[in-house]
């Protein structure tokens, strides 16, 4: 019930990530376990019908995308950081992330879970860390996420089928041109966060279609040094946010 036993003792060489690819084929209901042994891989992929996999170990490598078609992927707690996790399809795909602390390098879509018809989420006590990316994180409508956490200067997307989760983070930089842009709608169940860096280095939220509202709802905020273009603000919080702390600046049609 071992799929993959890599340990730190072992020289490791990695061409790049696509040439040392490792692609999970069994169908195997059993759990299978993966120990990376602190080694930087290539691409991961995980597509074996029906078959279950978790992770014994931490992973690390920022250039390695990972594609999950189907099966069960247990991150089992651990921290991971790569490029880019994505799925598509509709064969039965699941993700567990339980504690897991997950880093996604990659500017162009890091989160891609939209487009497989049959992928659920139980997402624990997580928090997925992104960066400001050109095309928007989106999911599949009906799985939410725990914590997810945006930082970094830019523009950070939430792709047309919008975003669920627990609390949404999005904190910027000493720049004027840090921005969230929603394609779709943002849920969030506990606390939307977004601070600006200083009242002149603040962020935009906005629409990615000027005129065409989008809606965040939360059931509370902390807001700071930002200003909000074409946002509906849904939910039990109050958006009227005090200029003492930066306030939530209204650039209209809000």
């Amino acid at each position: 019930n071992v799929a993959l036993l890599l340990v730190s003792t072992m020289t490791y060489t990695l061409g790049n990530a696509t040439t040392s690819a490792i692609n999970f084929v069994s169908p195997s209901a059993t759990i299978q376990t993966i120990t990376f042994g602190m080694k930087a891989t290539g691409n991961l992929t995980f597509s074996g019908a029906g078959s279950s996999y978790q992770l014994a170990d931490s992973f690390s490598a920022t250039s390695s995308v990972w594609v999950h078609t189907a099966g069960t992927l247990n991150t089992n707690g651990k921290t991971i950081s790569n490029a880019s996790y994505s799925t598509s399809g509709s064969v039965a795909s699941s993700l567990s992330l339980g504690a897991t602390d997950w880093t996604l390098n990659a500017t162009n879509t890091p989160w891609s879970t939209a487009t497989n018809s049959n992928w659920t989420l139980s997402a624990g006590t997580s928090t997925l860390r992104l960066n400001p990316t050109v095309n928007g994180m989106s999911s599949l409508a009906g799985n939410v996420f725990n914590a997810i956490v945006f930082a970094g200067a830019g523009t950070s997307r939430i792709g047309s089928s919008g975003i669920t989760c627990a609390n949404f983070t999005r904190t910027g930089t000493a720049v004027r041109t840090d921005t969230l842009m929603l394609d779709g709608d943002l849920t969030c169940n506990s606390t939307f966060t977004c601070n600006g860096n200083s009242i002149t280095n603040r962020m935009f939220v906005k629409s990615n279609i000027p005129g065409s509202a989008r809606t965040i709802t939360a059931a509370s905020v902390s807001i700071s040094n930002s200003d909000f273009q074409d946002i509906s603000g849904a939910g039990a919080a109050s958006w009227n946010i005090s200029a003492s702390t930066g306030g939530s600046g209204d650039c209209g049609g809000n």
